[in-house]
């Protein structure tokens, strides 16, 4: 059984922005559905850093 990490919006209160099951090196802007702001999520190594643009 995978166990995903969920990731949430730095800005406002939603709480799954999206799922992370694996993840070695990356980045991701994606447009949270609840603020309408562009978030820049990172990934290295399965450890996550989010912060809006």
């Amino acid at each position: 059984m995978t166990i995903a990490k969920k990731i949430k919006c730095p800005v406002c209160n939603n709480k799954r922005l999206l799922d992370l099951v694996v993840a070695k090196d990356g980045e991701v802007m994606i447009k949270c559905p609840k603020c309408k702001r562009i978030i820049d999520v990172t990934f290295q190594d399965n450890r996550i850093k989010a912060k809006a643009m």
